[in-house]
């Protein structure tokens, strides 16, 4: 029993690096691509997405996109192939979103 928690606990440790390196990956982005007109805000989710699947919330608190499913819309206009799953995600409020779009590259650039 002893030895599952141990491994359970690893586990979480693992997650949270996870979590931590995704973070610092998001900050380095929006520090490096700074604007706020969509053609900047698609840089820095396509930057993004290159690294790792993004969600509605990450994008809208870490990544200073407000409408990123607009800037999803106009990636698949330009070529892009980018999939939406529906996942659970809590907030800073403590509050679970049910079908929070998360957006995964699955497709290189368009050519």
């Amino acid at each position: 029993m002893k030895k599952m928690q141990r491994k359970a606990a690893g586990g979480l440790d693992t997650i949270e690096a996870a979590n931590q390196k995704k973070l610092v990956n998001y900050a380095t982005i929006l520090k490096s691509v700074v604007g706020n007109d969509c053609v900047t805000q698609r840089a820095r989710l396509t930057a993004a997405l290159k690294i790792t699947p993004v969600t509605t919330y990450e994008a809208r608190k870490f990544l200073d996109i407000y409408d990123s499913p607009a800037r999803i819309l106009e990636l698949r206009k330009l070529g892009w192939q980018i999939d939406t799953q529906r996942v659970h995600q809590k907030t800073d409020a403590g509050v679970i979103h049910k079908r929070i779009g998360k957006y995964v590259l699955t497709g290189g650039a368009p050519c």
